[in-house]
């Protein structure tokens, strides 16, 4: 076909919606020689899509079997099609040499979920043009658009704004031969953030035991959940580091106390209720690695990534607690995956008792965060949108059998920009008490 297509959204060139706000753009088609077709539409679409293939084995007659099973969902939230020119059953049309624009609009969904792309399933919104020719294949034009439904930190879940305190004591050998415990302690000031800011970490490390803790990672990771509608329910689970730091350990009966910060990149909100078959979750992970044939001990704690951050009046702190001096470590190099860890969910609010559980007096503090976030929300710039850390996709689908041109998109996510440098004291110093 002798034209060239190019779609324009209206003073929005990198294409990135708000769900609830009004999509208009222009389609500019360059004609170079006079060309017949029945009809011209635009569809604007958008849906949640899964699809995964499993072994599974059956039996026939008493012999066993093997077969591939693909499993596959969608959910569909816009379908919006009009005809730029003509109709699928008009008579041919001729368009003459030249460029000719068209102009289309739709009003976006309050209630669609965030743009996403993983290897088991996407969410995803696009705008296709599609040239139907007499007596020839259809071909087709698409490019994708980013929606993101805003999560507004100071209005989700009032447990965000609270302090974090997990811990988790881990005894190695049984009596008679038990020995002290390994105690793993960590302290978030939030736990609410956003792409952009930083996640600061106090860990305190108390090894109370015969064994050596010989490193300390910590992990920053994301968890997407895709469920299956046919051809019977199922799920994967796709699981991923986005960032990653390691440190020193720590000798038998001594103790430390870490402080980190792990900066969060451009990602999709958290999304545990507006997609049913498309679930994203994100958990910080602290692994010790203990010399010897043991078990390690781990420590989870879930955190909610939003599109726009706590404001420091709407957080809720704790003062410092300075009974004992615990040695400071502070360097981070990158380490590869763990395995799965149990989770341990931030305090829930009771107006009638103190907002936060007590702490150990091993804890010296918690990271305060207005320490960390010197701006707030009404004098913090405007985020830039900035591309996903997982790069750009192919968006064609199995019915675009001519596409034009090369269908690869990349969503787009706010990104802040903090003054991170003032998060947290990160001066390299290590002290160890016996």
């Amino acid at each position: 076909m002798a034209l060239n297509c190019n779609i324009k959204f209206d003073n929005n060139p990198q294409g990135i919606y708000y769900s609830g706000q009004n999509l208009s753009g222009t389609v500019e088609l360059s004609v170079e020689r006079l060309i017949k077709v029945k009809a011209i539409s635009l569809k604007i679409s958008g849906f949640a899509y899964t699809h995964w293939t499993e072994r599974e084995n059956y039996k026939v007659n008493g012999k066993n079997h093997t077969r591939m099973v693909n499993f596959h969902g969608r959910e569909d939230y816009l379908n919006s099609t009009t005809y730029l020119i003509g109709s699928p059953n008009a008579n041919q049309i001729e368009i003459l040499p030249g460029v000719h624009t068209y102009n289309f609009a739709c009003l976006l969904p309050v209630n669609l979920p965030s743009s996403f792309e993983g290897p088991y399933g996407h969410i995803r919104y696009t705008v296709k043009v599609t040239f139907v020719q007499p007596w020839k294949f259809d071909q087709t034009y698409k490019i994708g658009f980013t929606v993101l439904k805003q999560l507004d930190l100071n209005y989700d879940n009032p447990d965000l704004r609270l302090p974090v305190h997990a811990e988790t004591i881990k005894h190695f050998c049984c009596w008679p031969c038990k020995t002290g415990p390994l105690i793993l302690t960590v302290t978030l000031p939030i736990a609410g953030f956003v792409p952009g800011q930083t996640i600061p970490i106090s860990l305190v490390i108390d090894n109370q035991s015969r064994e050596t803790v010989e490193e300390v990672t910590f992990k920053l990771k994301k968890i997407v959940k895709c469920f299956s509608q046919t051809p019977r329910v199922n799920s994967r689970e796709e699981k991923g580091v986005i960032v990653m730091k390691r440190s020193g350990g720590v000798e038998k009966y001594q103790k430390k106390r870490y402080q980190h910060s792990l900066l969060i990149p451009a990602l999709p909100p958290t999304n545990m209720n507006m997609c049913k078959i498309i679930q994203i979750s994100y958990v910080l992970k602290i692994k010790p690695k203990v010399s010897g044939m043991h078990k390690e001990s781990k420590l989870s704690v879930p955190i909610v990534i939003g599109t726009v951050p706590l404001s420091p009046g709407n957080i809720f702190t704790m003062q410092p607690i300075l009974n004992q001096q615990i040695g400071y470590v502070n360097n981070g190099v990158e380490l590869t995956d763990e395995t799965n860890v149990p989770t341990v969910l931030p305090p829930n609010i009771d107006m009638n008792h103190p907002t936060a559980p007590p702490i150990s007096p091993a804890i010296i503090c918690v990271p305060s965060y207005d320490d960390a976030v010197k701006n707030n929300s009404q004098n913090l710039a405007p985020p830039s949108y900035e591309e996903s850390m997982y790069g750009s996709v192919q968006i064609e689908d199995p019915e675009d059998e001519h596409p034009i041109g090369k269908n690869s998109f990349t969503p787009r996510y706010p990104v802040y920009h903090f003054d991170n440098s003032a998060s947290i004291g990160l001066q390299a110093r290590t002290t160890t008490e016996l």
